[in-house]
Order: structure tokens, then C-alpha cells, then sequence
């Protein structure tokens, strides 16, 4: 069999972003933006934190951001954006060390979405502030194999007009009122592109879902997985798609992604039928035909064994969460 050999540095990206794209719609991103701010002079906020992943994108200006936990502030300039992956606490500040307030101590204008504005004279430093999040019961899965923060500064001209440009839109269309769609569109990228540079930056030999999706062959394996969980999946055809051989295939996904592929399969076939069964119009003998199985015993059997419980189990659970028990 002819193994198709990596394309240029720029199809490899190309690549990678389209793969990180296609995985997150499987897993449904919610992106909201919930506030803009507009800092001046020394300043310096902190927040909680939230129980969703947050965001914080630079139109102007720089600021220094500090986890909670972490001894070094990491800067951020114009056109730049970080991720909070665990929506952990963190102060925002003018220069390292400076002294925070809470920022939700401070008034904001009212309008379609919040303006702070904080500090004295001196320079400006505009900030869009937002969180995001997965719909989908592997949500927490995913989520607990990304890296706690996630810094996306732009590597070359042409990326950096594209991300100053997107903060710079994203910043004007938070003050229309008819801007939902256009706003949750540019969010998404900004987490996509954020995906993607640490994807870039993962270390070799890490097993996570952005040291597979940083191997071109390995991240469209599985978008395809993702996108269409009904296939009958498996090693020999998974590596003819991408181009591999079915040894070398087996050997670099269980490498990259921490397990074999049909263990792999298996767990996300389970779990989009754990999201099936969200619905109430679909008989559990429907969604194991969704998933790839061929009867609902067969599904049962599975589901038990990655869920801890049966079908009816969760969706009793799921009832109850409801308030229809």
C-alpha cells in the first residue's frame, strides 16, 4: 500500500484546523461573549472564575493574565487571545504585580453586552471577555485533555491580520442588537484557532486529543469518527481514508491518542448514543442503529460497560434531572 506523505508546512495546518473543526461540531461549541472592557492607565481586575471554559481576546492594547496557581503572568497583546480551559480564577492587569479589584465591583454600561470601564490616564487596552462550552455528554471528557490554559498568538502576517481582524469585528458586532449569529461565528473560530495553536505546541510523545489532531492522518481519522459514528469503523478501513498503513495506523493512534482505535470507537459511539438519548422520540433499538450497533442488546452490552449502567438507567437518570420521574 502507498503511504501518503505529509503536504507543506501550510496544508499540514490547514489540516489540523479543518480536523479541530469538524470534531467540535460533532461535540456542539456554545460560544457566548459576555462582556467588553476598557482598561487605562495601571490597572488591574481579577474574577472567580466559571464553571465553563473563558476566554479573554485582546483588540488593543496588552495586559498581563494570571491563572490562579501559576507564579508567572503570561502577556497578551493586540490581536491576541487566551483560554481558561478550566475556567479557573485569574487576575488581569496592566504590568505584572499590579494590584487587582474585582471586576464584578465594578459598574458596567448597560447594552447588548456589558462595557467595564477601569483605570486612570494613560494607555488603553481594550478586552472581549467570554466563555465556551460543549453540549454533548463528552463534553467533560474532552475538556479534562486540554491544557488548563491555552495562549494563541499568530505565527506569521497573514494569520496575525486574520486574528487582529476577528477581535476587531468580534469588538464591533457586540454592539448590534441583530449580532447573535455573526458574534457566535467569530467566537467559534477564536476557539478553533486557539485549539489549533496548542495543538501545534503539544509535546511529541503526550497523549491527548490535540497530540492526535497535531498528526494530520490521526486528527482526520477521527473527524470521520466523529461526523458519522454508524460506520462500521475499523483499523484496515480508518488507515485506507487517511493513508496509512493498518500497522502504522494502529501503532500511531493508540500512541497519540492514549488507546486503541476500536476502544476509541467504542467510547464515542456510546456517548453519542448517551446524547441520542436526550431525546425522548428516539426508542433505544433507533439510536443503537444511529450509533453503528446492530441490535439494542448489542448497544446495551457496550453502554453498560463505558456508562457504568444501561440505557434505561440513564435515561431514568435523565428523567429525573428533568423532573418528570
Amino acid at each position: 500500500m502507498k503511504v501518503r506523505r505529509p503536504g507543506p508546512k501550510g496544508q499540514g495546518r490547514h489540516l489540523r484546523m479543518e480536523a479541530l473543526s469538524r470534531i467540535l461540531r460533532s461535540l456542539r461549541l456554545r460560544s457566548a461573549v459576555i462582556s467588553k472592557a476598557h482598561l487605562s492607565g495601571r490597572w488591574g481586575v481579577h474574577t472567580q472564575g466559571a464553571t465553563r471554559m473563558l476566554f479573554h481576546g485582546v483588540v488593543e492594547g496588552r495586559c498581563h493574565v494570571l491563572p490562579e496557581g501559576e507564579s508567572e503572568s503570561l502577556e497578551l497583546r493586540a490581536g491576541e487571545v487566551i483560554v481558561l480551559a478550566r475556567g479557573q480564577a485569574h487576575a488581569i492587569t496592566a504590568e505584572p504585580g499590579l494590584p487587582s479589584v474585582p471586576i464584578m465591583s465594578l459598574p458596567a454600561r448597560p447594552g447588548p453586552v456589558p462595557l467595564v470601564r477601569h483605570g486612570s490616564k494613560g494607555p488603553v487596552t481594550r478586552i472581549v471577555c467570554g466563555t465556551f462550552e460543549l453540549d454533548h455528554p463528552a463534553a467533560s471528557t474532552v475538556v479534562a485533555l486540554l491544557p488548563p490554559v491555552m495562549r494563541a498568538r499568530a505565527d506569521g502576517q497573514a494569520r496575525q491580520a486574520w486574528a487582529a481582524a476577528t477581535l476587531t469585528l468580534l469588538d464591533e458586532e457586540l454592539d448590534r442588537e441583530d449580532r447573535s449569529a455573526t458574534v457566535t461565528s467569530l467566537a467559534d473560530s477564536l476557539f478553533v484557532w486557539a485549539l489549533g495553536g496548542a495543538a501545534t505546541q503539544s509535546v511529541v510523545g503526550a497523549s491527548s486529543l490535540l497530540a492526535a489532531v497535531r498528526d494530520d492522518q490521526i486528527g482526520r481519522a477521527l473527524a470521520l469518527v466523529h461526523e458519522d459514528p454508524s460506520q462500521a469503523w475499523s483499523v484496515p478501513t480508518l488507515a485506507t481514508r487517511v493513508g496509512m498503513s493498518r500497522t502504522r495506523f494502529f501503532e500511531r493512534f493508540s500512541e497519540l491518542v492514549g488507546e486503541p482505535p476500536a476502544r476509541y470507537i467504542a467510547r464515542w459511539r456510546v456517548l453519542s448514543a448517551a446524547d441520542l438519548m436526550r431525546s425522548r422520540s428516539m426508542s433505544t433499538a433507533e439510536i443503537a442503529d444511529r450509533v453503528g450497533y446492530s441490535s439494542e442488546d448489542v448497544l446495551t452490552k457496550v453502554f453498560k460497560k463505558y456508562v457504568g449502567k444501561s440505557p434505561r438507567e440513564y435515561r431514568k437518570g435523565l428523567e429525573q434531572a428533568r423532573g418528570l420521574s
